[in-house]
């Protein structure tokens, strides 16, 4: 479980031996034999299209030695940065493979982030862990850290530049450090010299460079490096994010969807009129190939907005998203705005359990960066009770990009069956009602009535019928006219009349011993049965129809017509069905 290191400010020094605080100046750690214990590392910049700074670092230690079959470590890890970054750092993230191994499992709450005269310093702690490197093996321990406030304006437009220090040091020596940095296309660099390597790799334009026998040293000097936003891109700002609320909810048809609203500030130099987003869920399928992600804009008031509209985002798996399809125009600099938009949750993060649904939501945040605020909202509809830790989470700093996901249970009341849409193509139909079989029980030491028991059942078995019914039938709805043929249609018709042939002895049944048990009840059995039969020969009208499509006895125009027909009818008597039943449920309680 990731939790926060400590930032300790120097008053907060005392007379610890922390690198880098200046109260007291701890000594490099020279006592380390560099030819029994080579350290490298490799350090990592990646400025975003919001203006965010991710810095990766991954150092590695190597036990060299040929007496001793171990080496002992025990000794603090310190980066020195930047003074300019001090109270920057958003958010970090520190682990190691090789230490988990060692049931080193808390390598992240070892973090100390302090500052001194000259540098800001980020120290991993081990003086209390005392772990043995094997002859011949190596330790990686890797440290993130995220900036959010670093790219600065310059007077000339369009000019930015950020504060890298491209040789970091630390309190060892360090036998070689491979430095790369990554800069999205839409703002390059404008100040490279010939000592770097330059390549371009997805969106971003890259440069490396290798350095040998870096000494510890504080107070090196760090160098600018100059972006120039590519003219017309619109699509790389200083962005500060004020809030992300993102909120789970079921909509009519029965999904689970995902709304989240953005609000955020353009603090660079042109309208804003693309940003990245991250959706929930994969960015290339089995093959590799990036997926193409669609979402669906929500009206706002702030300023004024395009109509709701279904948007397909651009450039996967960088996935930005049009502002412009939001709003009538981008965002102006030093200007916000708000941006709303909802998706499905993919099937992957829900499971349908005998009487409910759980659904996994991650918490990492829609934008690749930190946000002022972030909260997840459960919304709890009518319909459905919630379980859950929290309603409402409340996510900070580094919670936002490595936090824990968080596990939602939805039950379905009795009141869901009158819902005036029903879902039509999902496996949750099942089990939302296969919930009416247990939601508001009496206290177990009260025996309930049978009747009750046989009119849940009866609803359960009917809900379970219809819904293979209508999955069936979407499927054959969702694929194009002209493609479907006899085969599939004789397919279709055997797996109708085999659901049907399952359901009749056991729907047979529980009508008689309801009806036994209450004679007022054969009423409204006797509408349910007109009702199936209605049902049943409006579904093998649908496949009838597709047959005379195909031998051409009917045109393209009066076929859709009366398919649509068809399934408005379908859906009619699936609801009265269902209304019938919850009456029965309640008449008999």
């Amino acid at each position: 479980m990731l939790l926060f290191g400590t930032i300790i400010q120097v008053a907060n020094a005392h007379e610890e031996c922390i690198p880098g605080t200046s109260m007291v100046e701890c000594p490099f750690s020279s006592d380390v034999d560099r030819n029994q214990l080579p350290i490298t590392l490799e350090s990592k910049f990646e400025i975003n299209e919001l203006g965010r700074l991710l810095i990766e670092y991954r150092i590695t230690l190597t036990n060299n030695n040929t007496v001793a079959p171990a080496i002992k470590f025990n000794q603090p890890i310190s980066f020195f940065l930047p003074k300019e970054y001090e109270n920057k750092i958003s958010a970090y993230e520190a682990s190691s493979e090789s230490l988990e191994e060692l049931n080193i499992k808390h390598v992240n709450e070892l973090v100390i982030i302090s500052q001194n005269k000259r540098n800001t310093v980020v120290t991993i702690d081990f003086r209390n862990e005392n772990f043995e490197i094997i002859k011949g093996s190596d330790i990686e321990i890797t440290l993130k850290l995220i900036l959010v406030d670093v790219v600065e304006l310059t007077e000339k437009e369009g000019l930015y530049k950020v504060l890298i220090p491209e040789i970091t040091t630390t309190n060892f020596h360090l036998d070689r450090l491979n430095f790369i940095m990554y800069v999205p296309e839409t703002a390059t660099y404008a100040n490279i010299s010939q000592h770097y390597t330059r390549t371009s790799f997805q969106i971003y334009d890259v440069i490396t460079s290798v350095h040998a026998n870096i000494e510890p040293m504080w107070d090196q000097k760090f160098e600018y490096f100059f972006l120039t936003e590519t003219e017309d891109s619109n699509a790389f700002s200083k962005v500060i994010v004020d809030e992300i609320v993102r909120e789970i909810f079921i909509a009519k048809n029965g999904k689970i969807m995902i709304k989240e609203t953005i609000k955020i500030t353009n603090k660079g130099f042109y309208d804003l009129k693309y940003i990245p987003v991250n959706l929930i869920g994969p960015e290339v399928d089995e093959n590799g190939v990036p997926l193409a992600k669609t979402i669906t804009t929500v009206p706002n008031r702030e300023p004024a907005l395009n109509s709701k509209k279904l948007v397909i985002l651009l450039n996967p798996p960088a996935n930005r998203l049009s502002i412009t399809e939001i709003l009538r125009i981008g965002i102006p600099e030093e200007q916000s705005a708000i941006l709303t938009f909802v998706y499905p949750l993919p099937e992957k993060y829900i499971s349908h359990n005998i009487n409910s649904i759980t659904v996994t939501i991650p918490t990492e945040s829609p934008l690749p960066t930190i946000s002022e605020k972030y909260s997840i909202v459960i919304n709890s509809p009518d319909a459905f009770s919630v379980k859950t830790k929290s309603m409402i989470t409340e996510l900070k700093n580094s919670e936002q990009l490595y936090g824990k996901n968080i596990t939602v249970e939805f039950t379905p009341t009795l009141s869901w069956a009158s819902m005036n849409i029903i879902p039509t193509t999902s496996i949750i139909f099942i089990t939302i009602l296969l919930g009416l079989l247990v939601y508001r029980e009496k206290p177990k030491e009260e025996e309930e009535k049978e009747i009750i028991k046989k009119t849940r059942e009866l609803l359960s078995k009917y809900s379970e019928k219809i819904t293979f019914e209508k999955n069936i039938l979407s499927g054959l709805i969702n694929l194009s006219s002209e493609n479907v043929k006899q085969e599939h249609l004789n397919n279709i018709r055997n797996e109708l009349t085999a659901i049907k042939n399952r359901y009749a002895n056991t729907l047979g049944l529980l009508k008689r011993e309801i009806s036994n048990l209450d004679n007022t009840q054969k009423e409204k059995i006797n509408k349910i049965n007109q009702l199936e039969q209605s049902l049943e020969r409006d579904i093998f009208q649908i496949i009838k129809s597709y047959e005379q499509l195909n031998h051409k006895n009917i045109n393209k125009n009066d076929f859709e017509k009366r398919i649509k027909q068809l399934q408005k009818d379908i859906e009619k008597r699936i609801n009265e069905t269902l209304s019938i039943l919850n009456q029965m449920l309640d008449s008999v309680r």
